[in-house]
Parts: structure tokens; sequence; C-alpha cells
């Protein structure tokens, strides 16, 4: 049963079952899994490098995180579900309880909803040599989707900003900096990879460690993100996504 209590948040009356996954626990065990998953990434590029692939263990693409249908692509895809899913269940909130930016959040939950298939698909992919060889791109361009991106995700920052300032502390805060390590490795690190691909190749160390970085960082951005959207649910609508026993 919920209330809308006389400040105008919307508060959940207490439910008499036992919490056993509480919204604590749910954000140690993704920070946990983030972690494990970067650190076998990590592993997985030492152990080729020290060992080569000609071992019982061949390559370990399985679990590397520069790779389609791996571990890390897969839990990358989850998290941006995840994020599109509780962006989804603001929207409806926002909407049923008459707050403002109903458009935003579900603008967000769609745009996240499609990252999610894209992590999973590579789609960008497709545009990536049409676009490097229509604008001779090269050095921190040679992955040329990034071009189309950067200036995409300006306008969607100008876009957001007005809201980012409406959100209540120290949420605008938190989803800018989860926005910002993500972006930053997406983006960022993927045109660093670009100039290290070309100066080192596909095997070299600074590129190895490119990528890492770059998967490392959206993994972060992506479980911060989610951790905020969970704690924006249980702090303005009283909604801990628990589950009881």
């Amino acid at each position: 049963m919920a209330n809308l209590d006389h400040s105008g948040t919307f508060r959940a009356d207490k439910a008499s079952e036992a919490v056993f996954l509480s919204y604590a626990a749910t954000s140690r065990a993704l920070v946990a899994m983030t972690s494990l998953i970067i650190a076998l990434g990590i592993f997985r590029e030492w152990f080729v490098v020290r060992y080569g692939v000609e071992t019982i263990f061949q390559d370990m693409r399985h679990i590397g995180l520069d790779r389609e249908m791996c571990l890390g692509s897969w839990y990358s895809s989850a998290l941006l579900a995840a994020a599109a899913g509780l962006l989804f269940v603001i929207s409806r909130l926002t909407k049923k309880f008459g707050h403002r930016d109903v458009v935003y959040w579900t603008v967000l939950a769609l745009t996240f909803m499609g990252l999610s298939l894209d992590e999973e698909t590579s789609v960008h992919e497709v545009f990536l040599e049409p676009i490097r060889n229509a604008l001779h791109a090269s050095g921190p361009f040679y992955f040329a989707w990034v071009i189309p991106a950067l200036v995409m995700v300006a306008l969607f920052g100008l876009a957001y900003v007005g809201f980012l300032r409406r959100l209540p502390r120290p949420y605008g805060l938190w989803f800018l900096v989860s926005g910002a390590i993500y972006v930053g490795g997406a983006l960022g690190m993927e045109m660093v990879g670009g100039v290290a691909f070309l100066a080192y190749g596909a095997h070299g160390l600074p590129y190895i460690l490119s990528f890492v970085t770059e998967e490392s960082l959206e993994m972060i951005g992506a479980v911060s993100f989610v951790i905020a959207l969970m704690s924006y649910l249980r702090h303005i609508y009283a909604l801990d996504l628990s589950y009881h026993a």
C-alpha cells in the first residue's frame, strides 16, 4: 500500500515481511559483480600475453573485455537494460503523481534500452568504415563512429542541463558523474584506443590497456547509474525494489 505524504513525496507503507535483499545488499552485489568481471577480463589479458593462446585454456575469449558474445558484453548490456527498466518505472511514477519531466525520464529509458541492444549487437560498428572512408578519419577518430556519437552526446547533454538541475540533491550530480564516467570510457577511451591501435596494433600493450580501461569505465559508470536510480526510487518514492520473505 502506498500514500502521498504531506511534503508531496510519494511514500510506501512499511511491509510486514522480512526483507532478505535490500537496497544496500543489492548495491554491494552489483559492485562485487562488476569488480569480479573487470578482474577476470584483466586476468585474461595478462594470461594471454604471458602464456599465449596455445594452452588448454586457449584464448579465454569468453571472459575477455574487448569481445562480442562474452561475459563482459552480456553484463554491460544487462546493466544498461536494468537502468532502462528503472527509468521506465520512474517515468510511470512521475506521471502518476503529476511530477514534471515525464518526457525526460521516458527518453532516458528509451535511450538506455537502445544502448543495451547496441552493447550486445554492436550495431554502431556497422557505420565505422563508411564514416571513416567518407571523412578520411584517422588518429583519435580511427574508430569513426565516435564522430557522430560525440555530436549526439553534446546535444543530449545540452538538452538535459535543466533536467539535471531540477533533480533533488545529490541525484543531479550523481547522474552527471555516472554519465561522465560511462561516456569517458565509451568515447574518450575509444579515441585513445584508435591512436594506440594504429601505433601498436591490436596486440600491443597500449591498445590492450586502452580497451581494458574503456570497458571498465563503461561498467563502473553503468553500475553507478543503476545504484543511483535505485536510491532515487527509494528516497523519492519510497520504492526500494527489495524482495521479501
